[in-house]
């Protein structure tokens, strides 16, 4: 698939924060379609999803 060709990815994620979950769920919501609470189909590019996954990285909990 090229940089720029979309497929539906299935984005899931585990936040037991709150505020770090609030922030997450709505930008994922912008993203794509919330298919539960914390699982969401998002239709983008590789490009894309390299953006969503370094959002959410930013607010994953320290270690």
């Amino acid at each position: 698939m090229s940089t720029h060709q979309k497929a539906q990815w299935l984005v899931n994620y585990d936040i037991a924060d709150p505020k770090r979950l609030a922030r997450v769920f709505k930008y994922l919501k912008k993203e794509g379609i919330p298919m539960q609470y914390s699982v969401f189909s998002v239709k983008a590019s590789n490009a894309k999803m390299g953006a969503i996954m370094a959002y959410g990285h930013t607010y994953r909990r320290p270690r």
